[in-house]
C-alpha cells in the first residue's frame, strides 16, 4: 500500500489526525510575478509543502487552477515528475500552456506509448547546446550556429586543416559578414572560439547522429528506463487511469493534482492515491455527501485551504448570480476590476428571451443574427451553451449558413467545465422526461465573465429553485415570437 493511500485511509476514519509524514517534494518558495492575491497565495505554500496531501476548496472562479498551474510550472523547472487528473477532458486547456508541453493519455494510448512517441519527437531534433564546464554561456556563440548549421563550420574545419592561421581569417570574415553591428574585439574573441570548438562541434554532430539514428530498440529499452521518472508532465482524464494501472507499480509522481475531485468517486481516489508521493484535490464542497467535502471535514486545517473570492465573474454580475448558486454564503469578495467589457448603453449584464416553445429558438436566432441592432445590444461574439446534443448540429448548420461560425462557438454544457469566455448565450430547453440537472445549470451560470443572456421559457423555470433569486433580477425580459405568414 503506497503511503497516500494510508494517509487517505487513516483521515476517513479518524477525523483531525496529524500527518506525520513528509515528502521530499522540496519546492523553493513561489517568487514568479503573477499577481496572486493573499489567500491565493496561502494556498499556493500548501500545495509547495512537503505535506503528502492537502485539499484546496473553492467557488467556481476563485482561481483554483491558477494556482495549481503555478505549482505545476515551478515542479517543472526543478525537474519533478507531475501528474495533473480531472474527471472532464475541457478542464486540461489550461494546462495547454505549461513550461513544458504535457502529455495527454487517451483512451487508446497508453502511458508507454504516449512516452516513446515524446521521445521519438525530442530525438528527431535534439537541442544541443552544451559547452564544456569551464565555458561560460555566450549566446552569440550559439546564434553563429543557427546562421550557419554544424555541417558548415565541419566541412570548413577540414578544409582548413593544417592551416590555422587561414582559418581564423575566414572564420573572421564570415563572423564579420554574419554579426556586423558588434565590435571588432567581440568579432574576434567569437572567431578565436569558434576555432577552439573543433571537437566540441565534432562531439554535438555525433550525438546528433546518434540520437536521430536510433534504432525502434534502442528507443524502447530508453522508454523503460525513463519511465517511472519521465520530467514531462501528463494530463489523465479520470476515465483513462486504467492505461496507467499497468505501471502502477513502478510509477509514482512526486506531485499529482486533481481537479473537479467533488466528482471522484472512492474507487477512483484510490488509484489516484496509488501514483502519489503528494496528493493535492481541488474541489467544491458545495454539495456536502461528495467523497471531497468528507475529506475535507476530516483533515486538520494545517492541510486544507478554502478559496472563497470570486475573479472570474464581473462585480455587476457575480451580485446576481452567485448568491443563488452559493446561498451558503452569506458574503462573496468580487474585486473591482480595472479593466471591464465595454457594455453598449441601454443593455444590461443579464437578460432573459422569453420563447414559449423550444422548437422555435432555432428560428428566433436567426432572427437575432440577422438584425445588426439587436444582435449587437445583446452581446457581441457570444459563445452559446446548451444542454441538449440533439440542437448542435442544428445551430451549426445555421451558423455556417449565415458564415457566423467562425464567431459564435457552440458548446454542450458538459463540455464547458474549466472553461469561460466574455459573454454567454445559454439555450434552456424544457422537457419534462430529462429535466436539467441543477450541477449543470451550476456550471453554465459562472462560465461567463461579463453578460449572460438565457433563452427559454421564463414562466417554466422560474419554479426552479436556482432561478427563483434570478429572473426577477433579469432587467430586460423581452418577449419573442416568430410571426410567419399565409
Amino acid at each position: 500500500m503506497s503511503e497516500v493511500l494510508s494517509i487517505l485511509k487513516t483521515v476517513f476514519q479518524q477525523t483531525n489526525q496529524y500527518i506525520h509524514q513528509r515528502t521530499s517534494l522540496d519546492l523553493p518558495i513561489y517568487n514568479d510575478n503573477f499577481p496572486f492575491r493573499h489567500n491565493q497565495c496561502e494556498a499556493l505554500e500548501l500545495i509547495l509543502s512537503n505535506a503528502p496531501l492537502v485539499a484546496i476548496s473553492g467557488i467556481t472562479g476563485s482561481g483554483k487552477t491558477e494556482v495549481a498551474k503555478a505549482a505545476v510550472n515551478l515542479a517543472i523547472t526543478h525537474q519533478r515528475s507531475v501528474l495533473i487528473i480531472a474527471p472532464f477532458p475541457s478542464t486540461f486547456d489550461a494546462y495547454k500552456n505549461l513550461r513544458l508541453p504535457p502529455l495527454t493519455i487517451t483512451l487508446n494510448q497508453n502511458y508507454r506509448q504516449l512516452l516513446k512517441f515524446w521521445l521519438r519527437e525530442q530525438f528527431s531534433n535534439p537541442k544541443l547546446t552544451f559547452l564544456p564546464s569551464y565555458w561560460l554561456e555566450d549566446q552569440l556563440f550559439e546564434d553563429i550556429f543557427t546562421k550557419c548549421d554544424r555541417q558548415f563550420w565541419l566541412q570548413l574545419f577540414e578544409l582548413e586543416q593544417g592551416h590555422p592561421k587561414e582559418l581564423q581569417k575566414k572564420v573572421a570574415f564570415i563572423i564579420e559578414d554574419l554579426l556586423p553591428t558588434i565590435s571588432s574585439h567581440r568579432q574576434k574573441l567569437l572567431a578565436y572560439k569558434i576555432c577552439k570548438s573543433q571537437d566540441l562541434l565534432k562531439h554535438r554532430e555525433q550525438l546528433y547522429q546518434n540520437y536521430t539514428n536510433l534504432s525502434d530498440n534502442a528507443l524502447d529499452q530508453i522508454t523503460d528506463a525513463l519511465l517511472p521518472s519521465s520530467q514531462a508532465p501528463l494530463l489523465c482524464q479520470v476515465d483513462h487511469l486504467s492505461n496507467l494501472d499497468t505501471y502502477s507499480k513502478e510509477l509514482s509522481f512526486d506531485l499529482v493534482i486533481v481537479e473537479d475531485s467533488h466528482y471522484v468517486n472512492d474507487r477512483e481516489l484510490q488509484n489516484i492515491a496509488m501514483l502519489s508521493k503528494k496528493l493535492v484535490l481541488l474541489g467544491d464542497r458545495s454539495n456536502k455527501r461528495t467523497l471531497f467535502a468528507k475529506l475535507w471535514s476530516n483533515l486538520l486545517p494545517a492541510y486544507r485551504y478554502e478559496l472563497n473570492d470570486n475573479y472570474r465573474i464581473h462585480p455587476e454580475l457575480a451580485r446576481y448570480i452567485l448568491p443563488a448558486i452559493y446561498p451558503q454564503h452569506s458574503f462573496i469578495y468580487t474585486p473591482i476590476k480595472k479593466q471591464s467589457c465595454f457594455i453598449p448603453q441601454g443593455n444590461t449584464r443579464l437578460t432573459w428571451i422569453n420563447i414559449k416553445q423550444s422548437t422555435q429558438f432555432v428560428e428566433i436566432l436567426q432572427s437575432i443574427l440577422g438584425n445588426q441592432d439587436l444582435q449587437t445590444k445583446l452581446a457581441e461574439s457570444p459563445t452559446l451553451l446548451t444542454f441538449s446534443q440533439e440542437i448542435i448540429p442544428i445551430i451549426q448548420n445555421l451558423l455556417c449558413r449565415m458564415n457566423r461560425d467562425s464567431q459564435i462557438g457552440v458548446s454542450h454544457v458538459d463540455d464547458w467545465h474549466g472553461q469561460e469566455c466574455q459573454n454567454l448565450w445559454i439555450f434552456l430547453e424544457q422537457s419534462e422526461a430529462k429535466p436539467i440537472v441543477q450541477s449543470k445549470i451550476r456550471l453554465a451560470l459562472t462560465r461567463s465573465i461579463n453578460q449572460i443572456t438565457f433563452f427559454g421559457d421564463r414562466e417554466y423555470f422560474k419554479e426552479q429553485q436556482i432561478f427563483q433569486d434570478i429572473i426577477p433580477k433579469c432587467r430586460v425580459i423581452r418577449e419573442l415570437a416568430i410571426n410567419r405568414e399565409g
